[in-house]
């Protein structure tokens, strides 16, 4: 009897430890945040040479993703002489210019990653297209954002992409010359402090002389932003 009695014990707690913990699971997720895209089409603002491009992100969450940073990764693959040093760039980019010698006023000073300074293009730190292009937002339920990608720059029949860091426009991450048969390969990722990362799939290409960002989203993904670093 007493042997009976130490395993319906057992078994019993087995069963609140396990209903405790699945149903702590249920109520985490349906109160979690949740980043996703709004469209997959993304936003296109033109200039008379060029256009920003962004994507709109939503929370559809029941809590806020809170200090949300998003990572650019190019994948290789593609020719690494099309970068450009930060002297080459066009000089009607419109983007911030600094003075900080006589003959030095004409280029932005900023420029991570150039043929002489070539990095992996991994964990590059995006910006969010807000006044003055903060690195980290906190989206609340229902509320809509967008992080800008990248700038498609026109010079006569020469196309080129530019990348912002978490510096936004002021600091280029890199400038590349984009051929018109060129496709760019990568992904985007989403990382709110309290929940795990979106991660987006992304190629970049003109079609008949049009920028293009193509956008997959990706589902079921584990990834924490602290195993993103360590990993990609």
């Amino acid at each position: 009897m007493t042997t009976e009695l130490f395993w319906n014990f057992i078994i019993q707690t087995l069963a609140i430890l396990t209903g405790a913990i699945i149903g702590g699971e249920i109520i985490k997720r349906i109160y979690s945040p949740r980043v996703c895209v709004k469209a997959k089409k993304p936003n296109e603002l033109f200039d008379g040479s060029g256009c920003f491009v962004s994507l709109n992100i939503i929370n559809v969450g029941r809590t806020v993703a809170t200090d949300c940073v998003c990572y650019l990764v190019i994948d290789d693959g593609w020719d690494k002489s099309l970068l450009m040093e930060r002297e080459e760039a066009v000089l009607d980019e419109n983007l911030p210019t600094y003075k900080e010698e006589e003959n030095d006023f004409l280029f932005p000073r900023d420029q991570l990653i150039t043929p002489t300074k070539l990095r992996e293009l991994k964990n590059i730190q995006l910006c969010w297209t807000h006044h003055g292009n903060p690195c980290v937002m906190s989206i609340n339920p229902g509320v809509t954002t967008s992080v800008d990608i990248c700038r498609f720059q026109r010079d006569g029949d020469n196309w080129y992409v530019l990348f912002p860091t978490e510096k936004g426009w002021r600091r280029i991450a890199f400038r590349i010359r984009f051929d018109r048969k060129m496709i760019l390969k990568g992904k985007l990722l989403i990382c709110p402090s309290n929940d795990f990362a979106k991660v987006l799939d992304i190629k970049l290409y003109l079609c008949h002389d049009k920028p293009t960002l193509l956008v997959t989203e990706r589902f079921m993904t584990r990834w924490k932003r602290s195993r993103l670093l360590k990993n990609n």
